[in-house]
């Protein structure tokens, strides 16, 4: 059997990401659940208000209803999910940079740099000679920043926003745009979730952190 020598910052970071993951995961098979009680409770007030189904009052209850499964509920929780993702990729930047200050005895920190996060990561690595973003992932850290920051400083409201952002949602696969507020498919979270994934895999690769086998054994 293999001995294996965990890399603790690798592990850190992986864990990040599965727990986001296990979440999104059991948020999804909620919902059959979720829309049940919605139509169960629903159904229960009008027959406590003596409401019959061809009664006015059930057809206005109906449509706010399936609006709320088929529209708000998913879109809340598009949000939420987006938002989760990008916390956790803030999260495992932060922790990889304060690694490599005490590992690397690296002399600047984060809060010399200007500008974004990524512009700070960026230059970061570059001052310091480290492997570097390449220029997809950053391409998408960007992207995926300005979906988060619609969502958080606006709500989902895109009617503010620039050309920039429209047209990240115009060619993404998952994201759309209802009434002038941004719909995040699940689709869209999962898949950045592994993108960012795989990107500090690399990464983390790029700078020698990995787990390595230390010797065979029979």
């Amino acid at each position: 059997m293999a001995k294996i020598n965990i890399c603790l910052l690798c592990y850190e970071i992986s864990g990040q990401f599965s727990s986001v993951r296990t979440y999104l995961e059991e948020v999804e098979k909620s919902w059959p659940n979720v829309e049940r009680r919605l139509r169960g409770e629903s159904e229960q007030r009008l027959e406590d208000l003596g409401v019959t189904a061809d009664e006015h009052e059930f057809r206005i209850e109906s449509q706010i209803l399936e609006r709320i499964i088929e529209v708000d509920l998913p879109q809340q929780a598009g949000y939420a999910g987006a938002i989760l993702v990008f916390t956790a990729v803030e999260a495992s930047f932060k922790r990889l940079v304060a690694h490599l200050i005490k590992d690397r005895r690296a002399k600047l920190e984060l809060t010399a740099f200007a500008g974004s996060l990524l512009e700070k990561i960026d230059r970061f690595l570059l001052v310091h000679e480290l492997p570097a973003l390449t220029d997809g992932e950053k391409s998408r850290l960007t992207d995926f920043s300005r979906i988060r920051n619609c969502i958080v400083h606006a709500a989902g409201d895109t009617r503010n926003e620039g050309t920039k952002t429209l047209n990240n949602i115009e060619r993404s696969e998952g994201l759309s745009i209802d009434m002038d507020f941004l719909v995040v498919e699940y689709s869209y979270v999962t898949e950045q979730l592994s993108r960012f994934e795989e990107l500090f895999k690399r990464l983390l690769s790029a700078l020698g952190y990995e787990n390595r086998p230390l010797q065979e054994t029979p």
